[in-house]
């Protein structure tokens, strides 16, 4: 199933599969395969579908992406204090692993909503002027990747910033 383009004011990318919800009062959230198996490793910590959400990452980034290999993977961070932060660090580990593509999760940190920060810049510094690919499980209007992305090419001085997100929300 090829990837759906995502685009904002600061990425373009590609969104693994959609994530559909109802229209109406009693709207019912249909989520595809991948979408059921991000909600229930975040939400329901269940924690066997991490290797095949990594695969699913895998592959997608294996055959959508090929006109540029990105240096970095770094997974939109939740704010420490989210009951699934950890659960999401370890997913990006997951992800990194997979792939074979290192991950820049140290690189930031999250503050509020679409807060960011980032946290070393040493850490910056090896990254500057390279390829990193955003990772999050869900887009629904854009502005968290749009704000990490802005940090990213503003702050961190990335070359290229792209995105892939598990679903996107389709109305």
């Amino acid at each position: 199933m090829p990837m759906l383009p995502i685009h904002g004011t600061h990425f373009t990318g590609w969104a693994i599969q959609p994530h559909l919800v109802s229209a109406g009062r009693n709207a019912a959230t249909v989520r595809s395969e991948l979408g059921e198996m991000l909600y229930q490793y975040r939400y329901g910590g269940v924690d066997c579908h991490m290797r095949a959400i990594a695969s699913k990452f895998a592959e997608a980034l294996d055959t959508s992406i090929v006109d540029q290999r990105p240096n970095f993977l770094l997974w939109v961070p939740p704010a420490p204090q989210e009951p699934e932060y950890r659960r999401m660090i370890l997913l990006s580990a997951a992800i990194s692993r997979a792939t074979g593509i290192a991950s820049a999760q140290h690189l930031v940190a999250r503050d509020g909503d679409d807060l960011f920060r980032v946290t070393s810049t040493v850490a910056a510094r090896g990254i500057a002027a390279r390829s990193v690919l955003v990772l999050d499980d869900l887009l629904r209007s854009g502005a968290t990747l749009n704000a990490l992305c802005a940090l990213l090419v503003n702050q961190a001085e990335v070359g290229c910033v792209r995105a892939v997100v598990g679903t996107v929300l389709q109305r």
